[in-house]
């Protein structure tokens, strides 16, 4: 694909990339040209978006990207998490968490927090199994769940 950016009226035939109609830096259309049965320009006519995004199926692709990566970039089953919000994640989930500098990494969750740790109030909010001080994961702010969603394991 190539980028181009010239008036409309000076635009020639684009190929299979169409010509993207932009307002204030937003896509708002996308056309090429329409032929006649000879093969001759006659005019220009919309591209429906769904044609190419119905060529692929989108989990399928992200897969097929997913398993092309480095091994230590792969997001793996990561994937097949259900997006859940905090509020709905319950004792016994497990929950992928981003770690420092490594990826995501599943974590069972074990607990509810009732006060406050390390100065910050964890009353309500879920926490992992994770930082464990003998035996207690509930005292590092880092364990609990504090984004707005995560992504659930399926259940086996």
């Amino acid at each position: 694909m190539s980028l181009g950016i010239d008036r409309f009226d000076r635009l020639g035939d684009q190929g299979d990339n169409g010509v993207y109609i932009i307002d204030g830096w937003k896509i708002v259309d996308r056309i090429e040209t329409d032929y006649d049965e000879d093969w001759n320009p006659r005019g220009w006519r919309h591209i429906d978006p769904s044609r190419e995004e119905s060529y692929h199926d989108f989990d399928e692709m992200l897969r097929a990207f997913d398993e092309a990566m480095p091994e230590n970039l792969r997001l793996g089953a990561f994937l097949d998490g259900i997006e859940t919000p905090t509020a709905d994640v319950k004792v016994g989930d497990k929950v992928w968490m981003r770690q420092y500098e490594s990826g995501y990494r599943l974590f069972e969750v074990i607990g509810v927090g009732d006060g406050v740790r390390n100065g910050q109030d964890m009353t309500g909010i879920p926490y992992v199994k994770n930082y464990d001080h003998d035996g207690d994961y509930s005292w590092n702010c880092n364990n609990y769940l504090r984004e707005e969603a995560y992504r659930i394991a399926p259940a086996a």
